[in-house]
């Protein structure tokens, strides 16, 4: 495989259903949509999520409650990362895959890290003493994260094994797509780029840049398309991908028939 895109949703957003997938599908494209599967726009719309699985769409694990930090706007400690242990977290991935099965009948997983952190647990004095100064985002924390001895009383552990274990593949963060030296990614830590925000110009300069290497994979990443979440990608713009993509003759795959073929088992 020399190039191939995948396009992937995440927090199963009614939005996805009603706009996504009919565009998608406009253009002969199939996306993965990585579903928070106690998220009300699932769990109110299963019978839509069965018939979008029977079109070839995936439906990728994203957990059932979403955990990230405390300091985001949407987090309670149900859902606070810090609360989680690898016991728990796999319990809830476990429990997760087990509703997806249900309606796609794939055994064959994908898995996307909300807010793309792979890390759980309680950070330790030093980082709760820099975020609380507002400094999370310096060269001080970054040294901390580093030199994780610094960040005494520190619970914090990464769950990329865990997710190694449990799915064909994972995707990550980073801003970034993986080609050429850097392919293929690491499995349970596939990189991508977010389309929330950007505009046609952005977009054009990565697909030329992704073009003029020799291989790789390009994972796109949306949340709401105009509208359906504070994050966002508009639907002109999204429009304009789908036309380049199909124009360019770049092949699209979903996460998982990409990673089925990037990572034989």
């Amino acid at each position: 495989m020399s190039h191939t895109v995948s396009l992937t949703f995440d927090d199963a957003l009614d939005v996805h259903l009603d706009r996504a997938v009919p565009m998608l599908e406009q253009y002969g494209f199939r996306g993965t949509f990585f579903v928070t599967v106690g998220a009300p726009p699932f769990t109110g719309r299963v019978d839509d999520g069965r018939r979008v699985a029977a079109r070839g769409h995936e439906l990728g694990n994203h957990t059932r409650l979403h955990p990230a930090s405390r300091h985001k706007h949407f987090v309670t400690e149900d859902n606070a990362i810090e609360n989680y242990t690898p016991a728990r977290m796999r319990a809830e991935l476990e429990e997760a895959s087990r509703i997806l099965t249900g309606l796609d009948g794939q055994t064959a997983r994908t898995f996307a890290y909300p807010c793309c952190n792979p890390v759980l647990g309680e950070p330790g004095l030093a980082k709760r003493l820099l975020t609380g100064l507002k400094l999370d985002r310096t060269r001080l924390m970054g040294a901390v994260n580093r030199h994780g001895w610094l960040d005494l009383g520190s619970t914090e552990m990464s769950y990329e094994p865990l997710a190694a274990e449990l799915f064909l593949a994972s995707r990550s963060g980073g801003e970034r797509f993986c080609a050429d030296s850097d392919y293929p990614p690491r499995r349970s830590s596939v990189p991508c780029l977010s389309l929330d925000g950007k505009h046609v110009d952005d977009l054009s300069s990565v697909l030329d840049a992704f073009m003029r290497h020799e291989r790789g994979w390009l994972v796109f990443m949306a949340h709401g398309i105009s509208g359906g979440h504070s994050l966002s990608c508009d639907q002109a713009v999204f429009e304009w991908l789908l036309g380049a993509l199909r124009d360019r003759s770049i092949p699209v795959r979903t996460f998982r028939d990409a990673a089925q073929i990037i990572y034989p088992r």
